[in-house]
């Protein structure tokens, strides 16, 4: 339901638009003449404001651009006879969101224009919902799971969380495993200890080895594990290490002083392993891409993440929690236009969570201080692939 503010000098058409109006489910407001309307306007907040051009006391045009600066949030819709349009048309760059040109039925108004700026009005709430609750959200690992499938992975982080057996987390690129990795870190009893996460994709093969020749007894041991010493270690990528690799550390992971233990006051010793890798490591095993020995060592519980395009209902509360990070302490927080949005969740994100990170930021770049529209985003995403569900 909108709160419309109607405002038309002749009494019968004024009447007849509001029953319209009523009859779809709107609360109407009527008033005769521009001088009761702008009391109106610095009194109360509408929805929507309908001006006829020609009003006794304010005309409607003065009236909306009055509106654009007491109440911006309100959609103005002008009135006007086909010899007014192209004054109207000028002054939809003043505020106007559209008109019609009378005489006009019930469906041109209320479908055409009245309908859309409904379901406008019901994105922005729903929108500003996710905002809040991201906002309200307590210090901590923020971890959208609005989707049922990102309950239970969360649910199923938590609960291995209490325990030190190894974990991993497994999923396409961009879907936040390091993200839970951190959440499992936080909700255990080693939450206090290091947080190390050691990225496989990014270190040459000669330092990795290095460094596990290190902790294999040859140099200096104070590296990752020592680092990580009483926390957790996130072998990030584990499935793109060489087979080398693989060997080195499955020699380090065998080593009792090196995994996670209790001691005898019962606190974190040695570390709790966590890997993340793209698929479950259990297929690689098959290939031989992947050492049988590694994967016991360091996949005793696995989780899958699911990838964005299954899980939709995570979207908008990323793109709320996404939007509020863009914002400096001293702006307001960015805002989109259905449009947009409506791009993002036909779209397949083949890069996930990261992926949409990406989008929002450059097209928060391209948008400035306006509302993100479609236009802002990447060409891929609003030209490209759809995801396989939308119509």
């Amino acid at each position: 339901m909108l709160d419309v503010l109607l405002v038309e000098d002749e009494e019968d058409v004024r009447i007849c638009i509001a029953s319209w109006l009523e009859d779809a489910g709107h609360r109407v407001t009527q008033a005769s003449d521009g001088g009761h309307a702008a009391t109106l306007l610095e009194s109360r907040t509408f929805d929507v404001a309908i001006f006829d051009v020609h009003l006794p006391t304010i005309d409607g045009l003065t009236l909306a651009r009055r509106a654009r600066h007491v109440t911006p949030g309100t959609a103005v819709v002008i009135m006007t006879s086909q010899a007014n349009v192209a004054d109207v048309v000028s002054s939809l760059r003043d505020g106007v969101l559209d008109y019609v040109v009378k005489p006009f039925d019930a469906d041109r108004l209320i479908e055409r224009i009245i309908v859309p700026i409904a379901e406008r009005r019901a994105f922005r709430r729903q929108f500003e919902a996710a905002r809040v609750e991201w906002i309200n959200v307590a210090v901590g690992i923020r971890v959208v799971a609005t989707s049922m499938q990102m309950k239970a992975v969360v649910d199923r982080v938590k609960a291995v969380a209490q325990g030190d057996s190894s974990v991993l987390l497994y999923g396409e690129n961009g879907t936040g495993k390091k993200t839970l990795a951190r959440l499992l870190h936080e909700a255990s009893q080693r939450r206090l200890a290091p947080f190390v996460v050691v990225p496989w994709a990014t270190l040459a093969d000669l330092i990795v080895e290095s460094e596990l020749r290190a902790l294999d007894g040859v140099g200096d041991r104070d590296a990752w594990f020592r680092q990580a010493e009483g926390g957790t270690l996130v072998l990030d990528g584990i499935d793109q290490a060489p087979l080398s690799v693989q060997a080195a550390l499955a020699r380090v992971l065998a080593e009792p002083s090196s995994t996670a233990r209790r001691g005898t006051d019962w606190q974190p010793r040695g570390v709790r392993v966590v890997a993340t890798a793209r698929t479950d490591l259990s297929a690689n095993v098959k290939s031989g891409a992947f050492l049988e020995a590694l994967f016991y060592l360091s996949a005793a519980a696995g989780i899958e993440v699911a990838p964005l395009r299954e899980r939709k209902a995570d979207l908008m509360p990323l793109v709320a929690g996404i939007l509020s990070s863009l914002a400096p302490g001293w702006a307001s927080i960015p805002s989109i236009e259905p449009g947009a949005y409506a791009a993002l969740a036909a779209y397949s994100f083949p890069g996930n969570v990261s992926e949409l990170d990406w989008a929002l930021r450059y097209a928060f770049s391209q948008a400035g201080t306006a509302p993100i529209a479609v236009t802002h985003l990447p060409q891929r995403i609003w030209h490209g692939e759809r995801d396989a569900g939308a119509d």
